[in-house]
């Protein structure tokens, strides 16, 4: 394994994760709507500038901003040609903060597989492939806000022949009457069950309750438990929470998580709480 020194540090205690990118390279000037990937390679100094300040926030991983750098992503906005240079730059920017961490995030591709979509397994395997190869000089492949067990195993299949880097899965729960689903239909329990074997499973874009209920379900199945943590209102991600209120509903998860940050709408003052919070046990 290429870079072992983040699962070291797991073993240390909590590690806090960066916050949110879009939102805040909005702030930042750009415009709703567009894609931000891009800004790796037109504008690094305004992502070099997310990157640092939650560094200073103490934030001890950063995710890279190709969330949506995929082909199958990029080639909505006319970029599908340039999946390796928009990566590539993208955890160069990173790397060049001195955060202790960098993690190459990768975000599903927007396809949905057969045989209710049409796409294939080898197809999202191979746009993840080229997607992660480019991400190969970051620290951790960070796959996350899956909802499909496939599309998760060919993003899973995809950094394995890329790199030798760890891999972190994050996937995204709504709550039911029967415990949190994916919008597909996937258990925590079943994740674990299929894609347990990865470095760091992990949760994202969810209410606290449907976090720490799919933390159990993951652990209850004998996986790793970690977290990110959103916020769910009206149909739309947001953070209601100012940075103090945030940091204190994250307690319940410093009982049972590996990796706690934050998702849309956080900010480096959010993550500067929670590390607060998480210092003070």
């Amino acid at each position: 394994m290429a870079d072992s020194g983040i699962l070291a540090s797991l073993r240390d205690g909590i590690l806090v994760a960066d916050g949110a990118m879009g939102t805040m390279l909005e702030a930042a000037g750009m415009l709703p709507g567009v894609c931000p990937e891009p800004w790796n390679v037109e504008n690094p100094d305004a992502v070099a500038n997310v990157h640092r300040g939650y560094a200073d926030a103490g934030a001890g991983v950063v995710l890279t901003n190709t969330f949506g750098g995929s082909r199958t992503k990029l080639e909505r906005y006319g970029l599908g040609d340039r999946v390796t240079e928009i990566n590539a730059a993208a955890v160069d920017v990173a790397r060049g903060v001195g955060a202790p961490f960098v993690a190459a995030s990768i975000g599903p591709t927007g396809k949905i597989l057969e045989p209710y979509g049409d796409a294939t397994v080898d197809e999202l395997t191979d746009a993840f492939t080229e997607q992660i190869a480019a991400c190969r000089d970051a620290g951790i492949i960070w796959v996350e806000t899956m909802t499909d067990i496939g599309e998760a195993r060919a993003a899973v299949t995809a950094a394995r022949r890329s790199t030798d880097l760890p891999i972190a899965l994050t996937f995204t729960y709504d709550s039911t009457r029967s415990g949190p689903r994916t919008m597909m239909g996937v258990t925590p329990e079943a994740v674990a069950a299929e894609l347990g074997d990865v470095a760091i499973l992990d949760v994202n874009c969810g209410t606290l309750d449907v976090c720490v209920a799919a933390l159990r379900g993951y652990r209850d199945a004998g996986a790793r438990a970690n977290a990110g943590l959103p916020r769910w209102e009206h149909g739309r991600t947001v953070f209601p929470e100012g940075p103090a209120d945030y940091a204190e509903s994250i307690r319940p998860l410093a009982e049972i998580a590996g990796v706690i940050g934050g998702c849309c709408g956080t900010t480096p003052a959010h993550i500067k709480a929670v590390a607060a919070v998480i210092r003070e046990g």
